[in-house]
This record gives structure tokens, sequence and C-alpha cells, in this order.
């Protein structure tokens, strides 16, 4: 009995904690990608340039500070930890469009 309770219990486990995200993202010209802002918990977020073209990452806190978090050079990643009320910005400064692969594995 205990058994099958386990393994009737094991995947709604799986619902609890964490969330995982994944995403393409096409940044035209000009444009930003933003991600959290308003969560209690950090979480830490990957980026992967599949494009030609360099991006620029930026972190604002709730009271609108901004700094930046890096660069991803084409064909390069980038891990960045945000933390709580904070807001990921990914920038397209360029001329051309951007293409990446943004992810995380511990959104909360």
């Amino acid at each position: 009995m205990r058994r099958w309770m386990i393994l009737f219990l094991l995947p709604l486990l799986a619902f609890i904690g964490p969330a995982e995200f994944s995403a393409h993202v096409d940044l035209q010209p000009g444009q930003q990608y933003t991600l959290g802002g308003g969560q209690t918990e950090p979480f830490s977020v990957r980026v992967e340039n599949k494009g030609g073209w360099e991006v620029q990452l930026y972190l604002r806190t709730e009271v609108g500070n901004e700094q930046s978090a890096g660069r991803v050079k084409p064909g390069g990643s980038a891990k960045t930890k945000v933390g709580p009320q904070t807001v990921f910005i990914i920038r397209n400064q360029a001329d051309n469009p951007a293409s990446l692969e943004v992810s995380s594995k511990d959104m909360p």
C-alpha cells in the first residue's frame, strides 16, 4: 500500500517548487525583452545568443535603479542571478534582429 501511495504522489510533487521556463526570443533592433519583477525569491536566467549580433543584459530593481549585467556575443551564453523584486532585461541595440534562447530552471 505504501509503495502505491508513493507512486501516486511522486508525479504530484513534480509540480511543487520552482518552475522551468524556456523560450525562443527574436528581438528586433531597439527592442527589449523582460523577465521577472515582483517575485519574492531570486532566480537565475540563461541567455544563449543564436544570432549574429551582440545583446546587452540589465537588472532593474523595484525602485528603478538599473545596472549592466553584461553582454552576450554571437554564439555565446551568459547566466545571471536575478534578485527578488528585480526585472531582468535583454536589449538589442544593434541595427539587426537578434535571435536568443532564454531559460530558467528555478523561477519562483
